[in-house]
C-alpha cells in the first residue's frame, strides 16, 4: 500500500496535477464613494487600518456597516470624503 501511495505520489508531482488550493485570492476593487462600509472593510486586509486612522476603528462590529456608505459615514462623522478615499485607494499595488 505504502508504494503504491509512493508511486502515485511521484507520478502527480512530475504531471503537475497535484492537489489544487482550495482558497480562493481576495480580487480587490476600487474603493468608491458608493461601496458599503462592510464591501470597504474587507476589500484589502490593510483597510481597517486606514479606518483606524480616520477614527473609525470600530466599524467592523457596527450594525449599519452592511447598509451605511463610505459617503455617508464620512458625512456622519465629518471625515473629509476624498482624502479618506485617496487613502483607502493607496492600498492598491
Amino acid at each position: 500500500m505504502r508504494r503504491l501511495r509512493n508511486i502515485l505520489k511521484r507520478a502527480l508531482s512530475r504531471s503537475g496535477s497535484g492537489p489544487k488550493p482550495t482558497h480562493k485570492p481576495q480580487v480587490q476593487s476600487v474603493f468608491t464613494a458608493e461601496m458599503t462600509i462592510d464591501e470597504a472593510w474587507n476589500n484589502h486586509p490593510k483597510a481597517p487600518k486606514v479606518f483606524q486612522q480616520f477614527h473609525l476603528p470600530s466599524c467592523s462590529g457596527c450594525s449599519v456597516r452592511f447598509d451605511e456608505k463610505i459617503s455617508e459615514a464620512s458625512d456622519a462623522y465629518g471625515i473629509h470624503l476624498e482624502d479618506f478615499l485617496c487613502a483607502l485607494n493607496a492600498l492598491r499595488p
